[in-house]
Formats: structure tokens, sequence, C-alpha cells
């Protein structure tokens, strides 16, 4: 992190060893465009980590941070990490990154495999003023207090409940967005991350550095697409309960339905031999979820990319119908998600690609940490149990970094 390269650290769920995915060039790190006409002329696929925002655009870019140094397990990474700092050591001033070599992504991080560290960001990661991208970036209108206690929030919610009454959209995903000015992050980025593997074993867990999006840090147990050799997985992530036991009513339900059908449906149409297990119950953190997983074979000629745009958003963290949904939630949605609810993950790294949702999340500033988490409306939502939903996902990551809150639920 004080070397001002981009970077991922992460832990896939069920897995014990931490890898790290770096990026080591004096440039900043990869756009990426998503699909169709844009991917035009991009003939190879992706290799690396990819920091995707909920809606790419030009100011809210897709990242890519290369594969130029791998490692996993904290055996590994600390070699790496030592080996950058004694090569930082031996740099000239005033010498550039000439001699910088790729590692390849099948390759496991090596001494060879890493360039020098720069000593600070350079001038390209940084906006107006010499002031980092992410205090940049937009916030919408962030509140400090509880969703329940936000009069933006609670004006939007009755808006979108209007719509859903009047048919506009089946269902549609609120985002909300708190401002903690007292907990900073930065600067304590580790000692959360690591409380954060140890409260979350089945969720993919990150600490993500780049100089356009800033700093994240979350635990999401949501897989947008995982697999490859033209053999994915994706899965349908929805509906909320607090407690293992409670009994799914008919609005969960539905919620969860709505998801389903419209990935079942996606893949159909870029796959075959499409196999669906589920609804069943699921544990994240403190809640549970309705989870139905599908497993397909992807027609020949289509790309990892090809399938992500296909199925992001879903209407899990956007609505239905999808394109509706989409516009009505990019014109009248009070905080602006920046990269929440995209997605982000290992893409093409031995040759396996691991995408996950990036849900119950914090982007980290120098003055604040925000965080962020959404909540699905539909025709039977009542106001006051959406908005202890987005209390109950926010708490997530507020007890990691605010550990006197209480200890984090497994």
């Amino acid at each position: 992190m004080e070397s001002g390269r981009c970077f991922a650290l992460f832990r896939l769920p069920g897995r014990e060893q931490v890898q790290l995915v770096m990026h080591d060039s004096e440039q900043r790190e990869e756009r990426l465009k998503e699909r169709g006409e844009e991917r035009r002329g991009q003939s190879e696929e992706p290799c690396g980590f990819i920091f995707a925002p909920f809606s790419n655009s030009e100011s809210m870019p897709t990242l890519l941070i290369r594969p130029d140094i791998v490692a996993s397990g904290w055996e590994q990474i600390g070699h790496a990490c030592e080996n950058l700092k004694a090569k930082q050591g031996d740099r000239q001033p005033g010498e550039t990154n000439d001699r910088a070599g790729n590692a390849s992504p099948n390759q496991t991080a090596s001494e060879d495999s890493h360039t020098e560290a720069r000593g600070t960001a350079s001038e390209d990661s940084r906006g107006e003023h010499g002031t980092p991208y992410i205090d940049q970036l937009e916030h919408g209108d962030a509140g400090s207090e509880d969703a329940s206690q936000s009069p933006l929030y609670g004006e939007n919610l009755e808006r979108m409940l209007g719509e859903i009454r009047r048919g506009t959209f089946e269902k549609v995903v609120l985002s909300y967005c708190q401002r903690n000015t007292t907990h900073t992050l930065l600067h304590h980025e580790a000692d959360t991350f690591l409380r954060a593997l140890d409260a979350y074993p089945e969720a993919m867990v990150y600490l993500v550095y780049t100089t356009t999006a800033g700093r994240w840090m979350g635990c999401t147990p949501e897989i947008l697409l995982q697999g490859g050799h033209e053999e994915w997985e994706t899965m349908a992530l929805a509906g909320t309960h607090e407690r293992e036991d409670a009994e799914w009513d008919t609005k969960n339900i539905e919620e969860q339905n709505v998801v389903s059908q419209y990935i079942k449906a996606t893949l159909q149409s870029i796959g075959t031999d499409v196999r669906e297990d589920g609804p069943y119950t699921m544990q994240a953190g403190n809640l549970i979820h309705r989870r139905t997983d599908f497993r397909f074979t992807s027609r020949r000629g289509i790309s990892t990319m090809d399938i992500v745009g296909a199925l992001h958003p879903t209407p899990a963290v956007c609505g239905f119908p999808k394109k509706e949904a989409l516009q009505y939630l990019t014109q009248h949605e009070h905080s602006t998600r920046n990269y929440f609810s995209g997605y982000l993950g290992p893409v093409n790294i031995y040759d396996r690609t691991c995408l996950y949702v990036n849900l119950r999340c914090a982007q980290i500033c120098s003055d604040a940490t925000y965080y962020h988490a959404g909540g699905g409306l539909n025709r039977l939502s009542v106001p006051e149990e959406e908005m202890l939903e987005i209390e109950r996902k926010m708490e997530t990551v507020r007890a990691l970094v605010e550990p006197e809150r209480g200890s984090c639920s497994k």
C-alpha cells in the first residue's frame, strides 16, 4: 500500500490461503470495455484482477490490475514485499522502470517476477490539486445517520415502492451509503482485513487499491461467474432474514424467484446444458439468504466478458425489468454507488476465473469511511422492514471497522 502500486489482496470462500495480485508499472491500471460493439478490437481475454462498478462509464470504468506479481499464502506474499522493498532501495534517483518485466499468470510469484516499487503514488494517480482520485469520486447524498433515520433514503424508498405499485418494475434494488468520519479505515486496513478473514470464512474477503477507484474493502458471498474452459457456474442470491430458523415469506420468495428466472433465461441464450440446483438457504455473516446455483457450458465463441456483460447487473442488485430499473436508478437513486454492487475478482489467472458481486463493502477515503448496502423492493415490501434490512447488511462491515460495536457474527 505504501508503494502506491495497484493491488488486490483477497481470499476466496472456504479457502485458507490469501492471494495477492499486484500491478507492477508506472502506468495506471488498465480500463476494460465490457461487451458488444465496445469490445470490438479487444480480442484477447483479460488476465488479472478485475474491479468493476455497478454501471460502467467513462468516469467510473471497469479496471484491471495486471498479474505482474502473483503470490499465494502469507509466506509468498511476505517474500514478494521484501523483494519489492529491496529493489526499491537499490533503485537510483531518477531511474525509470525500463527493466520491468511481466510475470506469467501461470507462474508462482518469484524474485524475477518483481520490478522496482515506487515510493509514492505517481503523478497520474492523483486528481486535481494533488488529491487522490478516491476522494474525488461522487458519494451522492451519503448520510451519517442510519437508513431508518435518513429522510432522503425514506423518500427514495416510498418513491420506488410507488413505481412498483404502478407496474413500472416487478423488483428494484435501492442502495444506501453511510458516511463515518469517526472511524476512518485509512492506515488501519490491514487489521480490519485480518478481522474479516476470521469473521467471514465463507465469503470472498478483499482489500483493493487502484489509482482510479482508490481503496475498497469488503466481504461478499455472491458469485457472479466462476469457472473456465467453457464450464461455468453462477448463482441467484436474494431474499434476506436475520435468523437461521426463519420461515421464508412470500416477499422474499418472489424476490429471489425474479433473480433465478432472469439468470436461467440469460444462460439459456448464451450457453448449453444449463443445470439448476435450489433454492436453498445460505448463511452469510449474521444473515441468511435464498440461493439457487446454476452450472452451464458456454457456446463456442462466447468469451468470459461476454458472459459477464450478459449477466451484470442481475436483478439481485439492480431490478427487473433490468433495462428500465437500471435507467431509473441511474436517474433517481439518491446515493452514487460507485463500485458497490459492481463485481471483482481474478480473471483467467491459472486458467480460472472467480468473479464476485461487490456486496457488504466499505470505501476508504482520507477523511471518512463510506459503508454501502442495498435491499430489494417488490410489491410486498414494508418500508420499516426494508430500512432494518439495510442496517443489518451494513453491520457486516461496520462491525469490522468499529470492533467496539461487538463481535462479528459468523
